[in-house]
């Protein structure tokens, strides 16, 4: 049943190239991990 899957590894998320974030550049970066 899909609707129990798992998930595990990390989550990054990047503007695409050449686009800025839609909010002021973070001042450090984060990787979650679920």
């Amino acid at each position: 049943d899909w609707t129990r899957a798992t998930v595990h590894g990390a989550i990054v998320v990047y503007p695409k190239i050449g686009t800025t974030y839609p909010f002021p550049k973070p001042h450090k970066e984060y990787v979650v991990i679920i």
